[in-house]
């Protein structure tokens, strides 16, 4: 299940991202004009995150 996570935490998260655990992006479902850009690191752990396009 998805949950978020506080603002530091996701700046953290986002610091240690490296462009090798980039999956793929996608649209979103709930909203036409942003983007879901997927990582999954070495562990397995899976992340999301929305990027808005205007």
């Amino acid at each position: 299940m998805a949950m978020p996570v506080s603002v530091p935490l996701a700046k953290e998260l986002i610091r240690q991202l490296s462009i090798d655990d980039f999956v793929k992006h996608e649209p979103s479902r709930n909203n036409p004009l942003q983007f879901v850009w997927i990582f999954k690191t070495a562990d397995e752990q899976k992340y999301e995150t929305v990027k808005f396009f205007v």
